[in-house]
């Protein structure tokens, strides 16, 4: 019997029902915060509702080398019209474009991963909280 090995990337259906609720959302700016590395298959899931929407999606990653790594892959997907890449920390960037564009935006959403193991931020994704592990998805409704 083949052994199952947890992968890192968020299930196919998972990523079909975020963009599915983000798009129904009619969602304008996306923040995801994902996983280092490249982009993710949220990323892609967000880029989608964003050409729907007429939207746009803020790739923010940790490392210039994360960066310049979603950065090819975007340009190869030609996606890049609608996904932003920038370099930092999630949560100022989040709260940098609330400023700009106001607090309470009812069309803006926020996509990230929290791993309870290692204590990074919780994010919201279009009027719903994602509370994620790796391992273990909940959703909740927004307080």
């Amino acid at each position: 019997m083949r052994k199952k090995t947890a992968s890192k990337l968020i299930e196919p259906d998972y990523t079909e029902y975020i963009s599915a609720l983000v798009a129904a959302k009619r969602a304008q700016l996306m923040v995801d915060a994902g996983p280092s590395g490249g982009i993710s298959p949220s990323t892609l899931a967000l880029a989608a509702v964003a050409q729907q929407t007429c939207g746009k999606v803020i790739c923010v990653r940790h490392q210039q080398a994360d960066v310049e790594a979603a950065r090819r892959q975007i340009e190869t997907l030609n996606l890049t019209g609608v996904v932003e890449l920038r370099l930092g920390r999630s949560l100022q960037v989040v709260e940098q474009e609330r400023c700009l564009r106001g607090r309470g935006s009812q069309n803006e959403g926020v996509l990230g991963a929290r791993c309870r193991c290692r204590r990074q931020p919780l994010w919201i994704s279009a009027g719903v909280r994602l509370d994620k592990c790796w391992c273990h998805i909940r959703l909740c409704d927004l307080v």
